[in-house]
């Protein structure tokens, strides 16, 4: 029994730490999966409200492997609002769990996050070094997909530090991977990449080469990033090429595309661009039209970092008092799970007390009642003993009582001899006598063995019982019947009867107590 209850314990127990887990387990992944779809609908603050949910149920549930991809998450959306700082804590947090877990794809997206970071705030050195550290990773796991991505990063990275032959040689290795692996969408960004970096260093063949490879492929994906790139590209090659009409109506159509998807990198670099174009037309007055477009556009920018700033912090805040709202409950919850868990405990404690004490007390139950059955018996055979005795005794009196009958008829005769035999008589009952005298004493031992206190409890009710009386006692004590008294000491069964009667009156017992019932409890 006790181990059923044991049984059915922990079965409650572990169905609540479950429940719980399997609850925190749930929150996770729907805030996951809210964080990306915010973030695919470019609503960055929501997608960072919903990461910081998610990384706490990731941390409730230990759930290292998810919290790691959350953290890359969240530094890729720092990085598209500028927070260059807090990326790069959110991309080490992102390396660093995946050496702790062992888990390389989480290294490698880490140090790709702070490759990229590190180019965006110029300090190439790191970008360099964290992104070869990245390809390395990849390179060792053959995660082929993430080895295109780091040379594309590498070729961008030198493409900004002017070393155009390391670019191209990164870009063409970015376009081989993506080629093998049948990528079309990373194929085109290849061209387009090798396109600008012939570009700039007027190779304008091999630039129009690769754009027009790019277009061709774009056709058939319809991306709107690498559309726009395209465009922006055929508007730079025709500047080259002094074709500035050419080039201001497909800049136009790459800064439209831009403003349509929220481009803000090409709508600054197609700006530029067609100032230059207007420059190189002598249209002064269009070219400082646009120049205030750009002015407008770089303070609605900056009104819009500002205001994602502001709304930063107070997403914060409220991320913050949310958070500890959260793990008050949480904390709540947990309290309540302990104390049912202890309340659980303590009754099953109890319980299996209350079946031990049980067995012990049933165990000590049977073992009196064992002990009190070999008592009453070894008292019943010792009675029988004693009475076995008594008889004994009796009947030997009653033999001698028949010799000296004999010896009294003998004694009749009236010879020297007979007066003789008389006196052989009287000596004889003489030593029947003290016989007698002695067989009692010797009962009265046995008895007490028997019945220790019994003589001296009666003699403290009455102090004046003879001799006979107290042997009356003994025997009714001994349960023995009117008869075997009356054959033990050769009288009749009236005799008995008598001496019961003054014995009840001496001790002084009323007329309903019952004297057999009296002396037995004694």
């Amino acid at each position: 029994m006790a181990y059923k209850i044991l049984l059915t314990t922990i079965l409650v127990l572990v169905s609540i730490i479950s429940y719980a887990n399997h609850s925190n387990a749930d929150s996770l992944s729907y805030y996951n999966n809210l964080a990306y779809r915010y973030y695919s609908n470019d609503s960055s603050d929501n997608a960072i409200i919903a990461i910081h949910k998610a990384l706490y149920y990731s941390d409730t549930t230990n759930n290292k492997k998810r919290m790691g991809h959350l953290y890359g998450l969240k530094g890729y959306i720092l990085l598209s609002q500028g927070a260059a700082a807090r990326a790069l804590r959110s991309f080490a947090k992102t390396k660093n769990i995946g050496i702790e877990i062992n888990n390389n794809s989480l290294i490698v997206a880490g140090y790709h996050g702070l490759g990229k970071t590190y180019i965006a705030i110029k300090e190439y050195d790191k970008a360099k070094k964290d992104l070869e550290l990245g390809l390395k990773y990849a390179s060792e796991n053959n995660f082929i997909g993430a080895e295109a991505i780091f040379y594309n990063a590498l070729g961008i990275l030198e493409d900004s530090r002017g070393n155009t032959a390391k670019a191209i040689s990164n870009f063409e290795e970015f376009l081989r991977i993506s080629k093998e692996r049948d990528d079309t969408l990373s194929e085109i960004y290849a061209y387009v990449n090798l396109g600008e970096i012939y570009l700039i260093i007027d190779l304008l063949d091999s630039a129009h080469h690769y754009i027009q490879l790019a277009d061709n492929l774009n056709k058939y994906v319809q991306n709107n990033q690498a559309k726009a790139s395209i465009f922006g590209n055929y508007g730079g090659l025709a500047y080259k090429k002094q074709n500035y009409e050419k080039s201001i109506a497909l800049i136009n159509k790459s800064l439209k595309i831009s403003f349509d998807n929220n481009f803000s990198e090409f709508i600054t670099d197609n700006y530029y661009s067609l100032i230059e174009n207007y420059k190189a037309l002598h249209n002064i007055d269009k070219a400082m039209e646009i120049y205030d477009s750009l002015d407008h556009y770089k303070d609605s920018i900056h009104n819009i970092n500002d205001a994602r700033k502001y709304a930063a912090i107070h997403s914060q805040n409220s991320i913050d008092e949310k958070e500890a709202q959260a793990k008050l409950w949480e904390q709540r919850f947990k309290n309540r799970n302990i104390i049912l868990i202890l309340s659980i405990a303590l009754t099953v404690v109890f319980i299996v007390l209350l079946i031990i004490l049980y067995k012990v007390y049933n165990s000590n139950r049977i073992q009196f009642r064992n002990d009190r059955k070999n008592f009453s018996d070894t008292i019943d055979e010792k009675n029988r003993e004693l009475v076995t005795r008594i008889i004994t005794e009796s009947q030997h009196s009653s033999f001698m009582e028949s010799i000296n009958q004999s010896i009294n008829e003998i004694s009749k005769h009236k010879s020297i001899d007979e007066v003789k035999n008389s006196l052989h008589s009287l000596k004889s009952n003489i030593a029947v006598k003290e016989q007698i005298n002695n067989n009692w004493d010797s009962f009265k031992i046995q008895f007490k063995q028997v019945h220790p206190n019994f003589f001296n409890s009666l003699v403290q009710k009455q102090a004046n019982l003879t001799q006979n009386e107290l042997r009356m006692c003994a025997y009714i004590k001994m349960n023995m019947s009117t008869k075997e008294i009356a054959n033990i000491l050769n009288i009749s069964d009236r005799s008995i009867q008598t001496n019961r009667y003054r014995l009840k009156k001496k001790l002084n017992l009323s007329p309903q107590t019952d004297l057999i019932t009296y002396i037995q409890a004694i």
